[in-house]
């Protein structure tokens, strides 16, 4: 089994794992699991070191994942758009924005480093946003207690989903590339 394929499993694995834990409300195994994922997106950025042209095989597969990893990122910036949003969206929405450029660039990718340009900002730009998130959602807390608008809820399940599709992105970009053949040359049907 060569390194891509390897890296990828890893990735499905860490995929099946997040899911598990989100369905079971565990967020002390989602925040093990993101630690766990730190030594994956540096094994898979070690593979895949050189990958600039390739071909993809799996197109279908590929464009479908990055379009995903692209669409969340977008409605989450949009969040900030709605009336009545709080400040953590407002926060959210220059990390939305860059996830989004970043997506935009592995929609167009021709190689998989882009898919794993998605993963590492998904994952380590994540951590200042949720940091700067926290201290302005804490706020005073003297005087009647407000109901945190909804944007908030679904800000922080976009950020979820948008590391969840990122990590999908990443394992299906493993596989779905592939080193070009001097040998062979590229047929391309017509239609």
């Amino acid at each position: 089994m060569d390194g891509r394929r390897a890296c990828s499993i890893a990735w499905g694995i860490l995929v099946v794992l997040a899911l598990a834990a989100w369905i079971d409300g565990a967020p002390q195994a989602l925040l093990a699991l993101w630690f766990v994922s730190l030594p994956v997106i540096f094994c898979s950025s070690r593979v895949t070191r050189g990958a600039t042209d390739e071909r993809l095989d799996l197109r279908l597969a590929y464009h479908v994942a990055a379009a995903a990893a692209l669409a969340i990122p977008l409605v989450g910036a949009l969040f900030a758009a709605v009336p009545g949003h709080s400040a953590v969206t407002t926060i959210f929405a220059g990390y939305f924005g860059l996830v989004a450029l970043v997506g935009y660039r592995a929609v167009v990718a021709r190689g998989p480093r882009r898919a794993l340009a998605v993963v590492t900002i998904t994952h380590l730009m994540a951590v200042p946003f949720l940091f700067v998130a926290a201290i302005g959602s804490m706020g005073c807390k003297c005087g009647h207690w407000r109901e945190p608008p909804w944007t908030d809820r679904a800000t922080l399940l976009a950020c979820l989903l948008a590391m969840l599709f990122a990590m999908i992105l990443a394992a299906v970009a493993l596989i779905a590339f592939h080193p070009r053949d001097e040998g062979m040359p590229e047929a391309r049907l017509a239609r």
